[in-house]
């Protein structure tokens, strides 16, 4: 009887396939905003606690992450990082106070959150986060 190793060679191609497939799909998608976000804003050591989760974030009317974002903030800016396994070829950010063009509070049907927008005058991003985010400890207040 001939022995056939094809279980077993798709068990080990299919993984491998998948892990191709998704690391592409990221790339791909790292250049509608956050590229160029990164290019300027890039996270540069500072780690910070991750204070609010399930954020989203819009970088162009194409680049959007929903309830895939970490927030925290820190005396210089607002600090941006994609889930763990969102995190190719999508650097944490480290948005500066002074690009922080409004943060209002907003609801849509029972869903109460914070609309935050920075904006330099060439990239923005838009931040959806939870609502307790405009009255956390070192948020700038705006007058």
């Amino acid at each position: 009887m001939e022995k056939t190793y094809l279980p077993f060679l798709i068990v080990a191609i299919v993984p491998l396939f998948w892990l191709i497939l998704v690391t592409g799909i990221m790339y791909l998608i790292s250049f509608t905003g956050w590229r160029n976000l990164a290019k300027k804003y890039a996270n540069q050591g500072e780690n910070p606690q991750t204070g609010f989760h399930w954020a989203s974030v819009q970088t162009s009317w194409i680049g959007r992450y929903n309830n895939c974002i970490n927030l925290a903030i820190t005396p210089r800016g607002l600090f941006v990082q994609p889930w763990l396994l969102f995190r190719f070829a999508h650097p944490g950010l480290l948005m500066p106070w002074n690009m922080l063009k409004h943060a209002r509070p907003r609801s849509v049907l029972f869903w109460d959150f914070a609309e935050l927008e920075f904006d330099d005058g060439k990239d923005s991003l838009l931040v959806y986060a939870p609502s307790r985010i405009l009255q956390a400890p070192g948020f700038p207040r705006q007058t």
